[in-house]
This record gives C-alpha cells, structure tokens and sequence, in this order.
C-alpha cells in the first residue's frame, strides 16, 4: 500500500508514505539510472524516515554516487538506530570513498547508538571502514550497550578513522564490550588526530582492563 499525503493549510502531514501490512514487501522504493533514487529535504524534522521490524529501515544502493546521503542544518544528516542489530551499516566495493562517512561543521559527524550490537559499523575493502570529519565536535562517536561503541574493518586502510579540529577525533562508548575497535588488514586498526583535543582518548572503569589497549602481530 502507497500513499501520498500533502500538506493541507498549514498542516504538515508526510508527501510521500508507504507502509506494507503483515508482509515483506517494499513500502517506498525508488531507482534512478544517474540522479538519486531518493531525495527529500526537511526544514524542522526528518528528511527520510523509515522504520522496519526485520528488514533494513532505509537502503539505498548506488553504482555512481552516494548510496545514502543526509544534510541538516540543525541535527543530524543520517541517523540510524537498532534494537537489536547495526545502527548505520556501509559497505564499500569500490577503490574511493569510506563505508561510512560523516561530516560536520559544529556537531557530530557520524553517531550512531544501539542496544544489542555495534554502534557504528563500517566495512571497505580499499579505504576507511568508518570516517568522520568535524570542526567542533566528535568526527566519530558511537554508544554500545552490550557490543563495540565504534567498530570499523578494512583490507587495506584504515579501519576507522577519524579527525577533528576542537575536540575528540574518535570517541566511543560500551557498557560491556570495546569502545572502539578498528581491524585492518595492511594498516592502522584505528587513527585519530586533533588539533586542540585528543585524537584518540579511551577510558574504563574496570580494575582488570585498560584505559587504552593495543595489540600487533608485527
């Protein structure tokens, strides 16, 4: 079932919604051969918000450009969040361009929050698993209740990487597993630089555990 609903005397009601009942079909799905599949733009709430019980919320595939693109001019450009699975995933094919990335100019540049699993998850084969830039906040942060806070893979880069001009480069929180935690294959597991801050700061409250753990086969 499709619908469209407008916006009728000031009363702001979703342009476009789908919703599919008792079944495991696509509510709204979109393709396009060189332009974007989907896009949708928001002055004071989401732009695209999707909600699924097994499935992925939102995916979006691309064979030119970005799968998933998000901007805000007060909050936040992608926000994923799971009960039980991955907040935001990426996964990179290509020779160019991170699984993830996020950018911003004075707040975070990729969060991502979940009960059960990672908080940010990101995958490449040839550059960063997981990438964030900012000037003022956290390039990347992620909170993990029972699994990793921020966790990136790569074969042959970074596996997450972060960068930030005022404060923390990386910053991952975890109740009871890592806060951050990056695997690469021939280079650094995670890299974190800061202009006025830390690059990379870790912290536990566990009298057995590390504040900052590293480990090399080299």
């Amino acid at each position: 079932m499709l619908g469209l609903v407008c916006m009728f005397a000031g009363t702001l009601f979703a342009q476009i919604s789908g919703e599919f009942v008792n079944n495991s079909e696509t509510a709204v799905r979109a393709t396009s051969q060189s332009g974007r599949g989907v896009h949708a733009s928001s002055l004071s709430n989401y732009a695209i918000y999707g909600y699924s019980g097994l499935m992925p919320a939102i995916r979006g595939e691309s064979l030119g450009a970005n799968a998933i693109e998000g901007h805000s001019n007060s909050d936040i450009g992608v926000f994923g969040e799971s009960g039980d699975g991955i907040g935001v995933y990426g996964v990179n094919l290509g020779d160019s361009g991170p699984g993830v990335a996020g950018y911003s100019y004075e707040a975070i540049g990729t969060r991502g929050q979940s009960q059960n699993n990672y908080g940010v998850y990101g995958q490449s084969f040839s550059t960063s698993g997981v990438f964030g830039y900012s000037n003022f906040g956290y390039g990347v942060e992620g909170n993990g209740t029972n699994n990793h806070g921020v966790h990136g893979t790569s074969t042959n880069s970074f596996g997450v990487y972060g960068t930030s001009e005022g404060a923390s480069a990386i910053y991952g929180y975890s109740t009871s597993q890592v806060g951050v935690s990056g695997v690469s294959g021939n280079s650094y597991g995670v890299i974190g630089s800061s202009a006025n801050f830390h690059g990379v700061l870790g912290s536990t409250a566990s009298a057995s555990h590390f504040d900052f753990y590293a480990s090399s086969t080299g």
